[in-house]
């Protein structure tokens, strides 16, 4: 019995000691694998669809691996193991990666993307001289500065291109430099308007974001669109070459935001003006979006030359605004065409230098001491002379603004309205284009001018910000309005006569931007840059007349009809030249 107690004793005291030993021996296990530090491997992005082993590295160094757990913030959108191993699950979005230690609070996170994959991986190098790469799909972390001396060389010798260009002298070699070669990164996928790249760096092989426009290659699976900004008339004038288009391969979906202003043909990419204006276009990729501005200009019926009065420069239209393009001196030669078919002024040409033709905006004011078209055609001036709804026989232009005899080469100061007809106008009304303020009448049938009006309108020139002034002449009897008197809009003023230096019943209306009552003998009226081409006023719709428009010589009930025969149309510039000065053909 005491043998059996004894043995008892020994088998339990061995016992105890083999349990106190294997505690001993894992608590120094314990303190030999449990990490005090954690610190996950770069990474920034996943394929959907691909899987990637995440590391860690783990201090101390002998700390060991199944000590740490592994998680995912959003595993709808990138899941994650215990072990870390991640799985791209929905491209466009992100999840945050935690390796956290079993034991302790050691722990690291990490963001990772899920990119939406290509079908072949490209090899691309870079057009900037100095392209960041980003850890994040946007502005962010960099993971390297990528420096293109190759670039930079192409750089500069496109710059002393144009600068020889420019003094009409092309150096032997210039822009004649060789494409650069690819290879320096390879595109994998794409993060709305980033790519996803593998790079070659210090540090071996990284992952990362670059914008897709800093790349040579074009994989056609970013959505880009062959134009930002677009100018076209908007006289429903369709130009072949306007157009906007994109390479995307995927379904684009386009809208336009004004279809009254331009039309659209979204499988062609042609774009028609359809009036003056302002319209945007969108594409719409999935979540991407890209916009093109179209910029619908007023196409003058007449191109006019001149050249600039100051150094300015001829301006390139960017969004909403405009942008320098085109250094101009002054006396530089530019041909307007038309313009912006606004209130502000810009009018819209060409130029020419060393051969080559520059198109862009520049300030009317730059050139000129008038209005564009536009600003007076935007004014809603009324047809000087009241017809009743329906009759358009008073849109007859006998003889238009300009010189109009060869021999004295004598100068037309306004335009005279008729019906095309002898006397058929007499006792027609004229009544007051505008509201504002009577500044001249004359009331003597003798003179030159006949019965007549001077009316100055109470807004002011857009360019010279002196006041407009319209003379209304030749009417059959004195005038129905005072000197100083305030007048409205279609307030009647007298007639359509035959008094003064006429030969004929017609009405002559003139206008001049300098503020001026214009007297007979007012030097004023000799010179064309002191007047403005009344046709200018009427070339829209006003209230209900439909009037001047690029085809006014036809025969047309609703349009004013020119004389064609006219000097200052057949002989000169046309009943719609614009400039400062004039010159026999």
């Amino acid at each position: 019995m005491l043998k059996r107690i004894i043995a008892f004793i020994l088998s339990l005291s061995l016992c105890l000691s083999a349990v106190f030993i294997s505690a001993a021996a894992v608590e120094s296990g314990s303190e030999a694998i449990k990490p005090d530090g954690v610190k996950i491997s770069f990474r920034c992005g996943v394929l959907k669809g691909e899987s990637v082993q995440l590391q860690a590295t783990l201090s101390p160094e002998n700390a060991l691996m199944s000590s740490v757990e592994w998680s995912s913030s959003k595993p709808n959108v990138i899941s994650c193991t215990p072990d870390g191993l991640i799985t791209g699950k929905a491209a466009g979005g992100y999840a945050d990666i935690t390796c956290k230690a079993k034991w302790g609070n050691a722990y690291d996170k990490i963001r990772v993307y899920c990119v939406e994959p290509i079908d072949e991986y490209v090899k691309s190098d870079f057009v900037g001289l100095i392209t960041p790469v980003y850890a994040q799909p946007g502005i962010g972390k960099t993971v390297t500065m990528h420096f293109n001396t190759t670039f930079f060389i192409r750089y500069m010798m496109d710059i002393l291109a144009v600068y020889f260009k420019y003094i009409n002298v092309v150096p032997l070699g210039v822009g004649s430099s060789p494409d650069l070669a690819g290879g320096k990164c390879e595109i994998r996928g794409k993060y709305k308007s980033y790519a996803y790249i593998f790079i070659e760096t210090e540090n071996g092989t990284r992952d990362g974001f670059v914008k897709h426009t800093k790349l040579e290659a074009q994989t056609n699976m970013f959505l880009t669109l062959s134009a930002e900004d677009i100018d076209v008339w908007g006289n429903k004038y369709v130009n072949p070459s306007k157009k906007l288009t994109t390479p995307y391969k995927g379904e684009v979906k386009w809208t336009v935001s004004d279809d009254s202003i331009i039309d659209f043909n979204h499988e062609t990419g042609q774009i028609k003006g359809l009036k003056p204006g302002t319209a945007t276009i969108t594409a719409t990729a999935g979540k991407e979006q890209k916009t093109c501005t179209v910029h619908s200009l007023y196409r003058w019926p007449q191109t006019w030359t001149t050249a600039t009065n100051q150094e300015t420069y001829l301006y390139r239209a960017k969004g909403s605004g405009y942008v320098e393009a085109i250094s101009m001196p002054k006396g530089r030669s530019l041909t307007v065409y038309g313009d912006n078919g606004t209130s502000d002024g810009w009018a819209y040409g060409v130029t020419t230098i060393g051969g080559e033709d520059y198109w862009g905006y520049i300030p009317i004011s730059h050139v000129s001491t008038k209005g564009t078209i536009s600003q007076y055609r935007n004014l809603g001036w009324l047809w000087p002379v009241a017809t009743a709804e329906g009759d358009t026989k008073a849109n007859y232009i006998s003889s238009p603004y300009g010189r109009r005899n060869v021999k004295n080469a004598t100068m037309h100061k306004g335009m005279d309205i008729t019906t095309g007809k002898e006397e058929e106008i007499k006792g027609y009304e004229v009544i007051s284009s505008f509201a504002g303020e009577v500044v001249y009448i004359c009331t003597d049938r003798n003179k030159s001018t006949g019965y007549c009006v001077g009316v100055r309108a109470y807004e002011p020139d857009p360019v010279s910000g002196k006041y407009l002034v319209a003379l209304y002449m030749h009417l059959d009897k004195p005038p129905y309005v005072k000197h100083g008197q305030h007048i409205a809009k279609k307030t009647p003023l007298g007639v359509v006569g035959n008094t003064g230096n006429s030969y004929g019943y017609h009405l002559h209306f003139d206008a001049n931007n300098q503020n001026v009552a214009i007297e007979v003998n007012s030097t004023v009226r000799e010179y064309y840059a002191n007047l403005i081409n009344p046709l200018f006023f009427f070339t829209d719709y006003t209230n209900n007349y439909i009037i001047g428009t690029a085809e006014d010589k036809k025969d047309n009930d609703d349009k004013i009809i020119i004389n064609a025969g006219s000097d200052a149309v057949s002989k000169y510039y046309g009943a719609y030249w614009y400039g400062d000065d004039i010159e026999e053909k």
